[in-house]
């Protein structure tokens, strides 16, 4: 079974604790690190082959880092989360498209997380 990598960026310390505890049941999802900032965003999300960055955002559009990030390393899905952990937007490259997730509780970005991965490896 290949397992989904997540990294996190910027995310607030309780957002971050409740989508740990979330993910760590499920075997097929691996949280590969966690990045209290955007620095060097595109060399995190290398260095921890990444497959999905799950990253706090304050407002509902794509940082212009993370659409770098989409332009350097193909496949790969930022996944927004409002910092107060209540809606979530993904975004992919091609051109990038966002879907908003709308009010989302943690199992609903797991889903949306096990979605995105399964669509990158068919």
């Amino acid at each position: 079974m290949e397992r989904t990598r997540i990294l996190f960026v910027a995310m607030p310390q309780l957002l971050s604790h409740v989508l740990r505890e979330t993910l760590a049941r499920y075997p097929d999802i691996e949280v590969v690190g966690e990045q209290g900032d955007r620095k060097n965003l595109v060399s995190a999300a290398r260095a921890s082959l990444a497959d999905v960055v799950v990253i706090a955002l304050a407002e509902p559009d794509l940082p212009a880092d993370c659409d770098a990030l989409l332009d350097a390393i193909p496949g790969i899905r930022v996944l927004g989360v409002a910092a107060d952990g209540g809606r979530a937007f993904l975004w992919e490259l091609g051109p990038p498209v966002r879907v908003s997730l709308g009010d989302v509780s943690p199992q609903d970005i797991v889903d949306a997380m096990r979605r995105q991965h399964a669509r990158r490896i068919m």
